[in-house]
Formats: structure tokens, C-alpha cells, sequence
């Protein structure tokens, strides 16, 4: 059986190859798996029947989970591969140089971009390139204008509470709301960590994360395993989860549930998971950008929707938009605006 090899001297080659190779780089993480259609593979890499996409996906992307499902929308997951890459990289005489980004400009020139719905969230390659090197390429292209739902998961869930019935205080709740940067700095220095680690911390305690030291724990895992930590924000967290736990006290009484049977066969309600809250939430963050996303087709912005969030190559007005959801959905946000140069 012949092995198949590249013809790196034919432009036709070279072109398919490094829109793979931005694919993997930019779409694939090498520890964290993402799932991704096939059709949508094809769009860098070519139909997989062909020799070179074959080539290209032996080299270049990593089937951590072959399992999926044309019903529910589940697809395969994936890693990229470094060793593959820096294969590729030395065929297209790049060295250690990433290949400039170029595959998503016609997507970008338009307008026009085919997002996946996963977990009731648009996903995109773009959205999983990191901050220094997406920021400045939207630029480029004009995206320049960043909107943010302000604690977008706690002002969310907590008004959803209340819809509910709640009618408990929740003064940190709602200090958080208000002041979040204040507080996850004041979290930051007391921990010694950084911002983006606390502020994900946080939004997992929403969610139902648990703070243990069980390594297979989401905060664990973020802390790096580091038990004094995870001590110090058990402390620092108290009050905080003491409130999160009377907002879903009264949101898990409208969630669907199922029984189980336990050891002794008695029949029980199953534990809401951290799973069961984030869909919650993510129900929530899709109803609230289903009706930004509205509003800025109507006033004809083009945009890149960014889970709660969106960038955009015109200035947005706030306030307007800030009504129009509120009108649409009845929940009260509050959006930060920044420009991004190129």
C-alpha cells in the first residue's frame, strides 16, 4: 500500500494545509476537548475521504471522543496535536511561527458567520483564540467596538429567583452585581491569584461547583490543587454561598426533576448536578443575547456574538439596547463598552 505524501511544491497543497493548520491552532486546544462536526471540519481540512484531508487529520487533530449523535446534535471531540503541528510547520518551512490567521477573514469581511449551537450557546473558532491575538485581528477587520452583560450569570440567575418567589435578601448577591471587579480584586489579592481565575471560580459557585479537595472538582482543578486555598475560599465564600443556596432553593423547584432509587430502594428526588444549573443559566443567557442579537440585526449592526457578550464595527446605543431587552424578556442588565484598536 503506497503511503500517501503531501506535494508541498503545489499552491493548491499548501493553501489546504495551512487553512488546517489555523484550524487546529486557533478552533483546538491541546488539553481541553472541543467538539466539532464533520461538515464543518471539512470547511479547512477538505471532504475526508480525500488523501490530503486524511493526511491533514492524522497530523493535526487528535479524536479524544469518537461517540456521537445525529439526533441530539452530538458530535466528536478533539485535540489538537502538537507533535503533528510542528510537523506540518517544518513542511510549510514555518518553523515555531504560527501560521498567520486568515481563514476566518472572508467571515469577518462579511459578516456573515456560521456559528454551532452547543448547550443552548453560538459557538465559533474565533471565540477560542485568546485575548492578544483575537482582539487585535477583529480590529483590523473593524470589530472594534466590545459589549459585555455585566455578571451576567449571578444578575441572571438572581432575577430569575425572584421571578420565581424569592423574596430573601441577598446584599452580597447583589453588592457583587453592582461591584464585581471591586470584589474579585479584593478575592485576587487575598488568595494571590489572578482575575480571570476568580472571576471563574465565582461563576462556578453559581453554578453549584463544590469546593473540595477531590481533585476530579472544577475549583481544584483551578486552584491547581493547592488545599489552602480551597480552604481560604470556603472562608472568604461563606456568606456569598449561603445566599447562592436560597436562590436555588427556589429555582430548583420549577426545574423538571427525576427520581432515583437509593441503597435501601427508597425512592428520592436526584440532586440537582452543577450541570442541571448551568443549563439553567445557559437558558437564561439565551434568551436574554436571542434578544440583543435581535436588536442589533434591527438596527442594522454587524456583529460576533460572544456567548453574553458581542463585538461589533459600529457604536451600539446602551440604553436602547438596555430596554429593548428588558421589554423583550423582562430582566434588567447593565452592559460595560470598550474599543479594542487594531
Amino acid at each position: 500500500m503506497t503511503t500517501y505524501t503531501p506535494n508541498f511544491t503545489d499552491p493548491r497543497v499548501v493553501k489546504r494545509t495551512r487553512q488546517a493548520l489555523q484550524f487546529a491552532l486557533t478552533a483546538l486546544d491541546r488539553t481541553q476537548p472541543h467538539s466539532w462536526s464533520t461538515r464543518y471540519i471539512d470547511k479547512f481540512f477538505g471532504q475526508q475521504q480525500l488523501p490530503l484531508s486524511q493526511w491533514l487529520r492524522n497530523q493535526l487533530l487528535i479524536c479524544v471522543d469518537p461517540h456521537w449523535n445525529m439526533e441530539t446534535g452530538r458530535c466528536k471531540t478533539y485535540v489538537n496535536n502538537p507533535k503533528g503541528i510542528a510537523h506540518v510547520r517544518s513542511c510549510l518551512k514555518l518553523g515555531s511561527c504560527d501560521a498567520a490567521i486568515t481563514i476566518f477573514d472572508q467571515e469577518l469581511e462579511s459578516g456573515q458567520f456560521e456559528y454551532t449551537e452547543q448547550a443552548d450557546r453560538l459557538w465559533h473558532p474565533l471565540q477560542r483564540l485568546p485575548n492578544q491575538i483575537r482582539k487585535p485581528y477583529m480590529a483590523h477587520h473593524g470589530y472594534v467596538y466590545e459589549y459585555d452583560i455585566k455578571a451576567c450569570a449571578p444578575t441572571l440567575l438572581l432575577q430569575y429567583a425572584q421571578r420565581l418567589g424569592m423574596i430573601k435578601s441577598t446584599p452580597i448577591i447583589d453588592q457583587y452585581c453592582q461591584d464585581r471587579t471591586q470584589i474579585r480584586q479584593q478575592i485576587s489579592d487575598q488568595l494571590g491569584i489572578d482575575i480571570k481565575t476568580t472571576k471563574k471560580i465565582i461563576t462556578a459557585l453559581f453554578a453549584g461547583a463544590t469546593l473540595s479537595h477531590n481533585p476530579k472538582t472544577a475549583i481544584y482543578q483551578m486552584l491547581n490543587g493547592n488545599h489552602q486555598h480551597i480552604d481560604q475560599v470556603r472562608l472568604i465564600t461563606q456568606e456569598l454561598r449561603k445566599e447562592i443556596k436560597c436562590l436555588w432553593d427556589v429555582i430548583k423547584l420549577h426545574i423538571p426533576r427525576t427520581y432515583i432509587f437509593d441503597n435501601r430502594s427508597q425512592r428520592r428526588l436526584r440532586a440537582l448536578t452543577s450541570r442541571d444549573k448551568w443549563n439553567v443559566y445557559f437558558q437564561l443567557e439565551k434568551e436574554v443575547m436571542t434578544s440583543v442579537r435581535t436588536y442589533l440585526k434591527r438596527t442594522s449592526v454587524r456583529y460576533f456574538n460572544e456567548h453574553d457578550g458581542f463585538r461589533s464595527q459600529d457604536i451600539v446605543d446602551v440604553v436602547m439596547l438596555v430596554s429593548y431587552v428588558r421589554s423583550r424578556t423582562g430582566y434588567l442588565i447593565d452592559i460595560d463598552q470598550s474599543i479594542c484598536s487594531s
